[in-house]
């Protein structure tokens, strides 16, 4: 190498690292979280816990825990929301979604060997026997009001087989969420080193499962009774485990819709639950602590502190595309189609989209557009990412319309036929009653300027007249 060489050699190091640092800001804003929510292969960026901190929320025993918005999956909570845990009984919310999603409830399920006796004795079961049938609704009644065991097993064969044909169903459906630290071996939430999950993934899990209205019937009824069966001549009753949803209990929770406890040596207590107040739905999951009490103490100190002091911002209410911003829109889609508008652009965004945020803080909103192109089949352009300052707070989609590709002749066609644009390949034909009225003008002027010079003439003669008269009489001599 010569040394004439190096100065170009490092030239081009500072540009490749110039480059890269241009390339890894577009990664982080095109990356940047919708609602959010992560995607389990860390496609991108995790929250911080440090940038939802709240430093005046209540202190609370577990472990770990999350505050969750069930809507927009905004994050107002977090503390150790990311580490591996052991979820316990909390598992069977994802062994009802599965199984609601793949089997029919009025199917009749059998009771296998494996199902009845492969769970520890003194587990919460409802002693359901080799053999016995029961439905597919009762079992799921059963495995969420009193956390039966064999029944979640019992589930599990019923809808996949095996068993472990199920648990790849479940860890197929929380990739599929967004999980990032889950991954389950059994349906019933038993110790095992290889189960486990994190505070972020089982409200994520809980999310899912509150859009099913099945199951919230289910996890949200505080009784169920189970009619006698082949094996079994007494009605079974089922009484709901969770006591922030059961009147009467010291730890009744009134704005608590439903949810699910949780517990083993290995996990201590687990709760996974969600409470709603006026027009505000939020999730709480706590892991790690001494028992289900303190479960239902940490759960309702959060879910009282963030109802009562957060609320709704709306930030896309009463906003306006710039026309800077219109502009730049259509010049993305030239670009990207390779032709020109022929139509008015217009961008829309969802107004309804909100954030939650302090009653006192006052937030100091900025708007960007990033801009996309494997949605443009849906109508969306691209993401509007709204910030309070520095700090992102949400991402809405942004579809746009009225735009007409000039090179689409379809489109162009019918925006022709439906009155938006004047076809741009037609003459202009000539205007024939402007033209009748020019020459009727012109006529008209003709015609008053002949007059006019014929009367100028016949004055000019009278004139003439006049005088020859008056210079015969002077002369006196006859005219």
């Amino acid at each position: 190498m010569c040394i004439g060489q190096i100065p170009n050699i490092l030239i081009g190091m500072i540009n490749l690292k110039k480059l890269l640092s241009i390339l890894l800001c577009c990664i982080f804003i095109i990356l940047l979280p919708v609602n959010s929510s992560f995607a389990a292969d860390d496609s991108k960026s995790l929250i911080e816990e440090s940038e939802i901190d709240d430093s005046e929320a209540p202190t609370i025993s577990s472990q770990a825990a999350i505050v969750m918005d069930a809507t927009t999956g905004q994050i107002l909570y977090g503390k150790n929301m990311y580490d591996q845990m052991y979820p316990a009984s909390i598992t069977k919310i994802m062994t009802t979604l599965v199984a609601l999603e793949n089997g029919d409830l009025n199917s009749v399920m059998t009771m296998s060997e494996t199902a009845v006796y492969g769970i520890e004795a003194d587990s919460n079961n409802i002693g359901l026997s080799v053999g016995e049938q029961i439905s597919l609704e009762d079992a799921l009644y059963a495995v969420m009001l009193v956390s039966a065991n064999e029944a979640a097993w019992g589930v599990a064969e019923h809808i996949s087989g095996s068993l472990e044909n199920f648990c790849e169903l479940m860890n197929q459906k929380a990739k599929e969420l967004g999980c990032i630290n889950t991954n389950f071996t059994n349906a019933n939430g038993l110790h095992d080193e290889n189960h486990y999950t994190c505070a972020y993934d089982m409200a994520l899990i809980t999310q899912a499962a509150m859009q099913n209205e099945k199951l919230v019937e289910i996890a949200s009824s505080t009784y169920h009774e189970i009619a006698p069966t082949n094996m079994y001549d007494q009605p079974r009753e089922l009484y709901q485990g969770n006591k922030m949803i059961r009147e009467g209990t010291e730890y009744y929770y009134e704005n608590c819709v439903a949810g699910k406890t949780g517990y083993t040596l290995a996990a201590q207590g687990t709760l996974t639950c969600w409470a709603k107040k006026d027009d505000v739905e939020l999730i709480a999951v706590t892991l790690y602590v001494g028992s289900n009490a303190d479960n239902y103490i940490d759960s309702a100190k959060l879910f009282d502190y963030y109802f009562d002091n957060y609320e709704k911002v709306y930030p896309l209410e009463n906003y306006e595309f710039s026309p800077e911003t219109l502009t730049s829109a259509v010049n993305h889609l030239n670009q990207t189609f390779n032709c020109e508008n022929l139509g008015t652009m217009v961008l829309e965004a969802d107004t309804s989209i909100y954030y939650l945020a302090k009653s006192q803080d006052k937030l100091n909103l900025t708007y960007s557009m990033v801009y996309t192109t494997d949605r443009l089949e849906d109508s969306i352009i691209g993401d509007i990412l709204i910030s309070d300052g520095d700090k992102p707070l949400l991402v809405a989609p942004v579809t746009y319309s009225g735009y007409i590709n000039s090179e689409d002749e379809a489109a162009v066609q019918a925006a022709i036929a439906s009155g938006l644009i004047e076809d741009p390949n037609k003459k202009d034909k000539p205007n024939t009653a402007l033209i009748v009225v020019l020459i009727l003008i012109i006529l008209l002027a003709g015609a008053a300027t002949a007059v006019y010079f014929r009367m100028k003439y016949v004055e000019k003669q009278r004139q003439a007249y006049r005088l020859k008269r008056d210079l015969a009489r002077k002369q006196q001599r006859p005219f």
